[in-house]
Order: structure tokens, then C-alpha cells, then sequence
């Protein structure tokens, strides 16, 4: 509860702003990795069946057009495997993050470090297979 003429915050106030913060960023986390998992699995869906490039932030390296590559059969095979293993990896991460934050929250150092640590990682990896890609099938 917050007081009129206190200059300090209360700790129940404290407490409660820092628990409904904390939820917050639950919720922006599971739906972060939600949502890169299914639109990865749209982005391969529609790669496979087109098999074309199209308009896609998600699908290219960076300052790289699809106008632009140089061989989009190579870049569509290259990129196909690794994009499918990301977005299968974020929708797992997701769902077993919404699992432990609201279904049996398992209170150990090691979930919480791997909540963070493995789609960052997994995120890593994918930007150097990326630059890769880059280097490949653009004139960079």
C-alpha cells in the first residue's frame, strides 16, 4: 500500500510491483518463443510448397534481398533444415517454459538458467548460419 506524504515505497508495494513485473516478463517470454517457433514453422511450410523466395525478415541475413541471391534453389536447401530445427526448438522451449512457469514450477538454478540460455543460444547459432548463408549466396 502506498502512503501520501512517505517519500519511500513500502515493502509490501515493493514486493507486489516487483511480483507483477516478474509475471510480466513470464508472459512476454512465453509468447516471444511461442510465436518464433509457429512463424518459423510458417516460414518453412510456405518454403517448401513454394519453393520460392518471398518477403520474409525471419528467412534472410541481414542487408540481404531475395532479389538479390544468387542461387535460391543452394539458399532455400541450405536454409531449410536449419530453419526447421530453430523454430521446432523455440516451440519446445516455449511450450516446456509455459509448462514449468505455470503448471509445475520446478524451483531449481539450472531451469531458470536454461530458460534463458538455450534459445539465446539456439538464436546464436542461427545467426551464424545466417552470416554464413551470407557469404554463400549473396555478393557481400
Amino acid at each position: 500500500m502506498y502512503r501520501i506524504n512517505s517519500f519511500f515505497l513500502t515493502a509490501e508495494s515493493s514486493s507486489q510491483s516487483s511480483a507483477d513485473l516478474s509475471s510480466l516478463l513470464n508472459v512476454v517470454l512465453a509468447v516471444m518463443l511461442l510465436v518464433c517457433g509457429i512463424y518459423g514453422l510458417y516460414t518453412v511450410t510456405r518454403l517448401r510448397r513454394s519453393y520460392m523466395l518471398f518477403a520474409n525478415k525471419f528467412l534472410y541475413p541481414g542487408n540481404c534481398k531475395p532479389e538479390d541471391c544468387l542461387d535460391e534453389d543452394g539458399f532455400i536447401d541450405f536454409i531449410l533444415p536449419r530453419l526447421t530445427v530453430l523454430s521446432i526448438a523455440m516451440l519446445i522451449f516455449g511450450i516446456a517454459f509455459v509448462l514449468n512457469t505455470y503448471l509445475f514450477r520446478l524451483n531449481s538454478l539450472w531451469i531458470d538458467l536454461a530458460v534463458i540460455i538455450l534459445p539465446f543460444g539456439s538464436f546464436l547459432w542461427y545467426i551464424f548460419v545466417q552470416r554464413k548463408a551470407a557469404s554463400l549466396y549473396w555478393n557481400l
